[in-house]
């Protein structure tokens, strides 16, 4: 578990949670949606649940099938429990990410390095973002990055806009802006995959 800023994120891997215990993680309204997924959706659903928890989990002794991670209208998790709470959570390729906050929006996201259509660049961003990009991260990843940071904003946000509104900008420090809100992001190079976490600032 790491500390960013205000927020706590928590990132596991399909090594770390081989062994989890559906029953043990999940509270008995999670175990109804687990129990009528496809296998693969039930392995991301647990390790996100798993990830989210094990920040949530304030004790030992607290099991986490007593947690409830319901879902809002607009699909993004909170703890029903502790309402006030501002989570997030993503998962990709065997990677599990989580983020709370409470006293911020808050937004994750892993993404997986690989090559990215020109179209698909285009489509969600400008060139002068991945100049800037350019003179931190190598070449070959920033279209991964780029995503990265514009979906943690967007779920921070909690409204649907297209990707290409969300502006990142990486002079002294990184930012995503849309309209008037502004987050402040922090990214993290993993060996195959790209996290970015968004906080309202």
């Amino acid at each position: 578990m790491q500390q960013y800023g205000a927020a706590l994120v928590a990132l596991y891997c399909d090594r770390e949670t081989a062994s989890l215990v559906p029953e043990q993680i999940l509270h008995p309204v999670e175990c109804e949606r687990y129990n009528a997924m496809s296998l693969a959706r039930k392995r991301d659903f647990l390790k996100g649940r798993y990830a989210i928890k094990s920040i949530l989990n304030d004790s030992p002794t607290n099991q986490m099938s007593r947690i409830l991670i319901a879902a809002a209208s607009t699909g993004k998790p909170y703890a029903p429990s502790q309402p006030k709470l501002f989570c997030s959570i993503s998962h990709s390729d065997g990677y599990a990410a989580a983020a709370v906050s409470a006293q911020r929006s808050i937004g994750i996201d892993i993404e997986k390095i690989k090559s990215r259509h020109p179209a698909f660049v285009r489509s969600i961003s400008d060139a002068e973002e991945a100049e800037q990009l350019g003179l931190t991260y190598p070449s070959e990843i920033i279209p991964t990055v780029l995503w990265a940071i514009k979906e943690a904003a967007a779920k921070a946000d909690e409204r649907i806009y297209p990707l290409k509104e969300y502006t990142v900008s990486s002079i002294g420090q990184l930012f995503v802006q849309r309209s008037s809100s502004r987050w402040s992001v922090s990214v993290s190079i993993l060996s195959r995959h790209v996290s970015a976490v968004a906080l309202a600032i």
